[in-house]
């Protein structure tokens, strides 16, 4: 029974780390209407052209953003895809929920491996130290992954 809850656990602490990304499906302007209005997007038409402005809304046969601070209409048809203006995200946030997350799961299994030990008493000291250790792993896990994102994202790619 010990080894069956600490599978659960464990199965529970990695569907609860790994990211999930919603995909864009070509020829979908969900994304993109969901988009709020002024917000920075980039165009790329089907011609080669890359466009960069603030996003206004998305019409029956268009897309309007406007740049330099002049409404433009481009028709979707011509449009090959479209993304978020580029960005570099901050650190501190990853870094912060990747040392909240380690210490939870490891702090945990710490815990029901401290329980789990018929030789001592020692669950506190198990779950402390196995916090403090999913902690550090956490922090620089989330580090490196907010490290790495950089760029813009996908919001809709032409079929």
């Amino acid at each position: 029974m010990k080894h069956a809850s600490m599978g659960l656990v464990v199965l529970v602490s990695v569907i609860g780390i790994v990211p999930v990304f919603a995909g864009v499906v070509p020829g979908q302007w969900e994304k993109v209407a969901a988009t709020a209005p002024g917000s920075g997007i980039v165009l790329f038409l089907k011609s080669g052209d890359r466009i960069e402005g603030m996003f206004e809304e998305v019409g029956e046969q268009d897309v309007i953003i406007v740049v330099d601070q002049q409404e433009q209409r481009y028709p979707k048809l011509e449009v090959a895809k479209i993304e978020t203006a580029p960005y570099s995200d901050g650190k501190a946030d990853g870094t912060l929920t990747g040392a909240g997350l380690g210490a939870l799961g490891l702090g945990v299994l710490g815990a029901l491996a401290g329980a789990n030990d018929d030789m001592s008493d020692n669950t506190g000291q198990s779950a402390a130290f196995g916090a403090a250790l999913g902690a550090g792993i956490g922090a620089a896990v989330g580090f490196a992954l907010d490290a790495s994102t950089k760029g813009s994202d996908l919001l809709y790619k032409a079929p």
